[in-house]
């Protein structure tokens, strides 16, 4: 066995053992605790030699990366937002642990809000996790707002502090300003995607979603709408939001959002990768 610089590797007490059998040769990972992790050994590539006199012959490369449990927190900033607008709010999570931890509901008010393909009222919890409410009103600065998220290796629940909306007037006019934004979203085929486009501005901007062909060329997509449905389609836009339920293979591309009003607009690109199940088909199905 080598690490990917070539080096042989050699057993670590408690860590890493190489079992040798006639015609095998076994890495075997020990269970370790915290305080026993070893970049070397558990953040590491690993690659098999078999050598015989006429030469050798080297495995796939095998990627090991180590997960340590440990404490986290998640926190919930104040959001602030205009009368009859939209505000986003995150779940937000330190980045050492952001990989395997997932946001799995919201709390408003007593009222447990989770993830949807569709706004339950005036509030939605995205798939990735953000909880949008919209139509504002100035009762809303009293809203008790928590969020709940699980590690994909600790089935305990993690609840965040407290916060609250601070709701103002209306705002002077003032040109639209995207709110959230993705740059590579890599869904299953037959998934239940929402592509997010929140965007403030005052007056209430008009959100356009668009496919990029390769020459450059844009197509909208989805329908354009500033609120409601967007139809029953399986390609629809649902409160600036663009829904694909299901994905397909052939949904693969860029996508652009446009937030428009009369002061000027505001755009971002993200690239749509679906992946597809491996299958295999043996053909003929009969053979005589």
């Amino acid at each position: 066995w080598v690490t990917s610089d070539g080096a042989h590797l050699d057993d670590v007490p408690g860590l890493r053992s190489i079992i040798v059998m006639p015609g095998n040769s076994t890495l075997r990972l020990h269970p370790f605790s915290a305080d026993h992790y070893r970049h070397d050994v558990h953040q590491a590539t690993y690659r098999c030699l078999a050598t015989n006199d006429v030469g050798t012959v080297t495995s796939r490369t095998a990627i090991v990366t180590a997960v340590v449990e440990q404490a986290y927190d998640v926190g919930v900033q104040d959001a602030m937002g205009v009368v009859g607008g939209t505000v986003v709010l995150t779940c937000d999570v330190s980045s050492t642990v952001a990989t395997h931890v997932t946001t799995v509901a919201w709390t408003v008010e007593g009222r447990t809000i989770t993830p949807s393909s569709r706004p339950a009222g005036r509030y939605w919890m995205l798939p990735s996790g953000e909880l949008l409410i919209r139509g504002l009103t100035s009762s809303d600065e009293h809203s008790r707002i928590t969020c709940t998220a699980t590690h994909a290796f600790n089935p305990n629940t993690v609840t965040s502090n407290t916060a609250r909306l601070i709701i103002t007037g209306s705002s002077s006019p003032n040109r639209p300003q995207v709110m959230t934004r993705r740059e590579v979203v890599r869904p299953w085929e037959g998934d239940e995607l929402v592509l997010p486009c929140v965007a403030r501005g005052n007056p209430q901007p008009q959100i356009r979603w668009y496919r990029e062909a390769p020459g450059g060329s844009r197509s909208p997509v989805g329908g354009h709408r500033i609120s409601g449905g967007g139809g029953g389609g399986r390609i629809r836009v649902m409160e600036g939001q663009l829904v694909l339920s299901p994905t397909h293979r052939d949904d693969s591309g860029r996508y652009t959002c446009t937030a428009e009003n009369t002061h000027g607009s505001d755009t971002y690109t993200v690239v749509l990768s679906v992946r597809a199940a491996l299958s295999v088909n043996v053909l003929p199905a009969v053979q005589r």
